[in-house]
């Protein structure tokens, strides 16, 4: 998925593709799509930022009386 991490000293890492995240006891676990795992402590990272995926459309369908 794609996702954004703003940390505490104001940086901002984008993480794309195949790699994930979870929040454990306050702690930001990302889970690289190579194998990797980051751990950051609940000080240091401030918020996680999603791109908003789209609704998909759906067309009305009419069925016969």
């Amino acid at each position: 998925m794609e996702f954004t991490v703003e940390f505490a000293d104001a940086t901002v890492r984008d993480y794309h593709d195949k790699d994930t995240f979870s929040i454990e006891s306050g702690a930001l676990k990302v889970i690289k799509g190579d194998g990797g795992v980051e751990i950051y402590s609940p000080s240091f990272w401030r918020k996680i930022d999603q791109p908003v995926v789209p609704e998909p459309v759906v067309e009305s369908v009419h069925l016969p009386a």
